[in-house]
């Protein structure tokens, strides 16, 4: 069954949580051939500074037949942002969001806690893939807990490039953040994190 979904977040990064969507929709949900995108409202002169701002936005501009709306936690708990996303679906014009199917996508502290699972796709998406040096990546139980993984996500593609003085500052580090799921072949262990285990709820719940 075919899916026409969009993405509606802050910034550009957050083009990696994609295949990690479709790979949800595919395992868990009725909808096979997923066909999604990331919002892009930054050509739009439309006022989009609000989250229901960028709903309503996104929603003409698209006609999805689902959004996922993200937000990174960052230092708030997890059922705040919940909140925060229920509150502006509340004050969108787009009629009946509020009770047609969305997803709330929220990593705790933000997308890139995510991404610090795999050796092997870090490596691969830093153009190194068979480096034999080992990454020391973050316990599983701790990566919710990281105060900016993002940083962590940066340090880690940059050691794993294994390259140094003028390639390594031509490396670029963002693109390399958003390949990392593209070459990972299981998002399962996403599953002992909170975050990823309300995501798949929300589909088990209202996409079956």
């Amino acid at each position: 069954m075919d899916l026409q979904y969009i993405l509606i977040s802050d910034g550009t990064s957050d083009s990696a949580l994609l295949p990690i969507i479709d790979d949800a929709l595919m395992k868990y949900s009725k909808y096979k051939s997923p066909q999604g995108k990331r919002a892009d409202l930054s050509r739009y002169n439309r006022p989009t500074r609000f989250l229901h701002e960028k709903i309503d936005c996104a929603v003409d501009l698209y006609n999805p037949d689902l959004i996922f709306i993200h937000r990174d936690a960052e230092r708030e708990p997890l059922q705040k942002r919940v909140q925060e996303i229920e509150r502006a679906l509340d004050k969108c014009n787009s009629v009946g969001w509020k009770d047609r199917n969305h997803v709330k996508l929220i990593p705790v502290r933000m997308t890139e806690a995510w991404l610090l699972l795999d050796q092997s796709a870090i490596k691969s998406a830093a153009g190194n893939p068979g480096s034999k040096s080992k990454l020391e990546l973050p316990r599983k139980g701790v990566l919710e807990d990281l105060s900016n993984p993002k940083k962590l996500l940066q340090d880690l593609i940059k050691e794993a490039s294994n390259l140094s003085g003028r390639r390594l500052k031509k490396l670029d580090v963002g693109h390399c953040i958003q390949l990392i799921p593209h070459f990972m072949e299981d998002f399962s262990p996403l599953f002992e994190l909170p975050s990823y285990n309300f995501f798949i709820h929300q589909i088990n719940d209202n996409l079956k």
